[in-house]
């Protein structure tokens, strides 16, 4: 006998409504109210889909030399499973438009919904889906934060958050 492998349901609507909440904080630029507003959704997301969360909080001195305030989000499903997949995405978004084909948008910021907020919105689904349906194994979300405050002749001024991250790993 076969056995039956159950696929859990993703709700493109739901994932949908996740990026569009996201998008009406505004875009979530390092040290903006709207950024930190998003972080207190995100979390709050994560510990209502039963996740435990872990902030991976401090201050990143940018290109530029900004001072941007940081949040890498860690949240755990099913954490006394040894056995364990992890997914990541960013969540803040550009602090200007420069690649945009418009040059008026070169020096405004972007409201995130492909490039930030997409990302997050799976993992929130995907977070939301295997609440209901224990994979069977342990499932680990990180949300970077200040990933994407670069520009092009500064190479090593993107990702932030995760390159911290790489240095000082959260683990629950």
């Amino acid at each position: 006998v076969t056995p039956t492998l159950v696929v859990p349901e993703f709700n493109e609507d739901s994932a949908y409504t996740y990026i569009q909440t996201q998008v009406n904080f505004g875009p979530r630029v390092p040290n903006s109210l709207a950024h930190k507003k998003c972080q207190n959704w995100l979390i709050q997301k994560f510990e209502d889909f039963g996740c435990t969360v872990q902030k991976q909080e401090g201050v990143q001195t940018a290109h530029d030399g900004v001072n941007l305030q940081f949040c890498n989000i860690f949240a755990s499903l099913y954490p006394e499973n040894k056995k364990r997949v992890l997914l990541t995405a960013h969540w803040d978004t550009r602090p200007w438009g420069d690649n945009d084909s418009d040059t008026k948008y070169h020096t405004k910021p972007i409201d995130g919904a492909n490039d930030g907020g997409s990302g997050v919105a799976v993992i929130l689904e995907v977070a939301r889906v295997l609440q209901k349906n224990n994979p069977g194994i342990g499932v680990d979300f990180l949300l970077f934060d200040v990933e994407d405050y670069g520009v092009a002749s500064a190479p090593k001024s993107f990702c932030y958050g995760s390159q911290y991250w790489s240095q000082h790993p959260t683990y629950q």
